[in-house]
């Protein structure tokens, strides 16, 4: 029922809270009084879950995705957390605590009625790829916990997808050794280059600080990435803009190159991927600048700065296509070939398997060839369109840019005859260039192996787009 599952929960006072946490806005009432009587309607949900797990394995513990629960800071929420605990066995029904400013604080740190639990930062969705994290926040985790005497039992993390930020995700797993005290982060950000890269770098150590201060010491990001790259203009967006200080983030990925082409550092995959990162994002954010700058014009109905901003964008989409191909974990190809490798003759054909890799980090809405042909498939993008977004060689070329593409190409039919753009044309032209990814060129191959020398493709984009680096 959904009353009861994971999708969303009435909160009792008017509002809704979804699963993700966001709120309808209705201000919770005050922490209930004590004790809690436990909901006698939800005790009995619970206890039927329990029934279950328990038939099959007495000794079953309960593992509970605590996403469901962000946001139950009121007496019905209480009385709800509580039914769920008293419906377990003590010691068996252990909650994720999803939120990194705690769930377990909620009520006056009720610490889930002393049920074991695991403190988590969910810091990702869609294992989108941009940097970010606001690593000053994982210093309480677990030293508040743990100071409050509560019932803690572990640290954790609990993203959609864990490939990127690895600093983030490092310092917190690094936190369980900790204990009551919290790793002071310039320290921690110091001593980070030489574990990664193997080798003792100034530049690095130089690079590293300009990264905990403009990207892990801000609010720079979100669950999901928020760049120029992954937005379908016209139909989305734009972008709200630039969200860290490019000057100093791009002095960051020179030092990096720096250190590489200079030998202060060995060749390695870590550093690698840092460098590839750091100008992916720095070419991300720019992308975002040029969307706002062209769709300022399209409003405008300024053709020729249109034509300006548009050979612009199509340009750095290129340039960050072909730059992420220097690292293997950017590239689509392989991505395509570990789901085909699923094959199996008995089950599905091969390309069903890259049809829902394609869908996967796309529109995430695998459209079948049915509904391909029926016409209201493209009066509006999938439902969760972009929501697993990658920043990936071929995925941004073939689907990113394909998509934009689109809104220049309406653009010029309708602004040289001073009508605003035919959103209705718009959205079904975009609807086609991604199913043409994921359906019609389902048999284009994207290489499995990394193109380019990374130094060189850097020092020649720190160049080329240096006026956005001032």
């Amino acid at each position: 029922h959904l009353t009861y599952c994971c999708w969303f929960h009435s909160d009792d006072s008017g509002g809704v809270i979804e699963s993700d946490g966001y709120s309808s806005g209705v201000a919770p009432p005050p922490p209930p009084p004590a004790p809690v009587t436990p909901d006698g309607n939800w005790l009995k949900v619970w206890k039927g879950a329990w029934n279950g797990m328990a038939r099959t394995d007495p000794k079953a513990m309960w593992l509970y995705q605590g996403w469901a629960i962000r946001g139950w800071n009121n007496p019905q929420g209480a009385a709800r957390i509580k039914a769920l605990y008293e419906a377990v066995p003590h010691g068996q029904w252990i909650p994720l605590d999803m939120d990194i400013n705690g769930i377990w604080r909620y009520f006056g740190n009720y610490s889930f009625f002393d049920a074991p639990f695991i403190w988590t930062s969910l810091h990702n969705m869609g294992g989108n790829d941009g940097m970010k994290g606001d690593m000053r926040l994982l210093q309480k985790i677990p030293s508040d916990a743990l100071a409050a005497q509560s019932s803690i039992a572990g640290v954790g993390a609990t993203p959609e997808g864990i490939d990127q930020n690895p600093a983030y995700y490092e310092y917190l797993m690094d936190s369980a050794w900790h204990g009551k005290t919290a790793q002071d982060l310039g320290a921690w950000f110091k001593a980070y280059p030489t574990r990664r890269y193997g080798a003792e770098s100034q530049k690095a150590v130089q690079a590293w600080e300009i990264l905990q201060y403009n990207i892990y010491q801000s609010q720079a990001g979100g669950w999901h990435d928020n760049t120029g790259i992954e937005v379908p203009l016209g139909v989305n967006g734009p972008p709200s803009g630039v969200v860290m200080n490019l000057k100093n983030v791009s002095t960051a990925w020179s030092l990096l190159v720096e250190a590489l082409q200079e030998k202060e550092l060995p060749v390695s995959h870590t550093l690698n991927y840092d460098i590839a990162n750091i100008g992916r994002e720095c070419l991300a954010q720019i992308i975002s600048t040029l969307e706002i700058n062209l769709t300022t014009a399209a409003n405008a109905k300024n053709m020729d700065d249109i034509k300006t901003f548009s050979t612009e964008l199509m340009e750095a989409y290129d340039d960050v296509d072909t730059f992420v191909a220097t690292e293997s974990g950017f590239l689509l190809g392989p991505w395509i070939r570990d789901a085909v490798a699923w094959m199996n003759a008995s089950d599905a054909p091969k390309e069903f398997y890259s049809w829902q890799a394609r869908s996967q980090v796309s529109t995430w809405w695998p459209i079948t060839g049915k509904q391909q042909a029926d016409p209201t498939t493209y009066n509006n993008l999938p439902f969760l369109d972009d929501y697993a977004n990658k920043h990936w060689n071929g995925l941004i070329k073939h689907f990113y840019a394909e998509r934009v593409q689109r809104y220049i190409n309406q653009l010029m039919v309708d602004i040289p005859k001073n009508m605003p753009i035919n959103k209705t044309n718009l959205t079904k032209a975009v609807v086609e260039a991604e199913l043409a990814f994921t359906l019609n060129n389902i048999s284009m191959t994207y290489p499995e192996d990394t193109q380019g020398d990374i130094i060189e493709l850097s020092q020649k984009l720190l160049q080329k787009y240096s006026k956005y680096f001032q």
